[in-house]
């Protein structure tokens, strides 16, 4: 995967196989960004991007499918400049939930 190392470490330290959790990868041309989704609910996805943030800061925006086979996804809510900890409490509630 050819993505910045913010995010590279990011992964690591999410330890997705532990937590059931994958990367979807919607923007792969985005080296600063990524998805992460669920095996236990397959449609949520959470969004994170390190750009223009500090070390271990990111945002994220949480996405729900769609209700409209015509919509792509159904937003669920979004932050700035949140800690680790944080992104982490937002990412279980939203993909393990």
């Amino acid at each position: 995967m050819t993505k910045h190392e913010s995010i590279l470490a990011l992964i690591a330290r999410l330890d997705l196989p532990s937590r059931g959790w994958a990367v979807m990868d919607h923007w792969e041309a985005d080296l600063c960004a990524l998805g992460v989704t669920s095996a236990a609910h397959p449609g949520r996805l959470v969004y994170v991007s390190t750009f223009r943030f500090g070390p271990d800061r990111y945002h994220y925006a949480l996405e729900l499918p769609p209700r409209d086979p015509n919509d792509v996804y159904l937003p669920a809510g979004e932050g700035d400049d949140v800690t680790f900890e944080e992104l982490l409490d937002v990412m279980i509630e939203h993909l393990d939930g």
